[in-house]
């Protein structure tokens, strides 16, 4: 598969290809990840939910400022034609 997954989507895939039997290297294979991205989610799901650790969001990097003088790829469009 090419579909890019969510974290969720993917636990979720994952605990039911494990639930039917399926071992890591078939799993990543189906979604198109590296087999230690499924041994890291088992290992995910077989922690209790009280014990799993808490995603906290990284703060946004800022925008890099463009130099002056340097146009957008709008603004070189728009002077080109």
């Amino acid at each position: 598969m090419d579909h890019k997954f969510t974290l969720t989507e993917r636990h979720e895939f994952v605990a039911l290809a494990v639930k039917t039997g399926k071992s890591n290297r078939a799993i990543a294979k189906e979604l198109g990840v590296d087999e230690g991205t499924v041994r890291r989610d088992r290992k995910f799901l077989a922690t209790p939910e009280n014990e799993r650790p808490v995603k906290v969001p990284r703060p946004k990097k800022p925008k890099k400022q463009r130099r002056a003088g340097q146009l957008g790829p709008d603004e070189r469009l728009r002077r080109r034609l």
